[in-house]
């Protein structure tokens, strides 16, 4: 790779192309090329592959990577599918040490997280790719009764929460059960924990 290059790829379900029709290919091939011309980053697929990949500048094969993941739900509007995710969810989506992902990854469809992005994709069978979508809804509504993002006004607002010492945190973590993380560049106090203690 040259300096300032970037290169990805997205992984797809294999035989997920066997479905088109040759007309079907043309058109998808067209699309293909005007996402190339546009985008400026070069994407190769070929018709049996399970992978598209990428190449060109960081931002253009971020860009064509999205553009290309709608262009495939066009095509595939049950077996191909991008899920946004709240940025804030995107570790717990995954799980400690990626477990919840592995599990995702599991039920049968490609399920790829984009951490940077904050984006799940998934590419499969209608069956599976349904599947893993209402794991992900079922995780994200977990995640709202766990978890409360609090926007200060100030940073003297999070060094209240904090405390001389640390003793008003400790305090409210002891008397509630529940985490507290105070991000005193962004403004914002997290609470997780049981839903009842939150």
């Amino acid at each position: 790779r040259n300096q300032g290059e970037g290169a990805d790829y997205l992984p797809l379900t294999p035989g997920l192309f066997s479905k088109m029709s040759g007309k079907m290919w043309a058109d998808f091939q067209r699309d293909l090329s005007f996402l190339m011309q546009n985008s400026g980053a070069q994407v190769d697929i070929a018709q049996g592959s399970n992978r598209a990949d990428f190449q060109g500048g960081p931002d253009e094969v971020r860009h064509a990577k999205g553009e290309l993941q709608k262009i495939l739900h066009f095509y595939f509007p049950q077996e191909c599918d991008v899920i946004e995710l709240p940025p804030e969810t995107v570790d717990w989506i995954a799980g400690e040490d990626d477990r919840e992902l592995l599990r995702l990854q599991s039920a049968g469809a490609v399920a790829a997280l984009d951490r940077s992005n904050a984006t799940m994709w998934l590419c499969g069978n209608p069956k599976s790719v349904e599947m893993t979508r209402n794991r992900i809804r079922n995780s994200l509504q977990r995640w709202d009764r766990e978890h409360v993002l609090l926007r200060m006004q100030s940073k003297g607002q999070c060094l209240a929460v904090i405390g001389s010492g640390g003793s008003t945190i400790r305090e409210l973590q002891s008397s509630t059960s529940a985490r507290l993380d105070v991000d005193l560049d962004q403004w914002t106090v997290m609470i997780s924990g049981k839903e009842e203690n939150v």
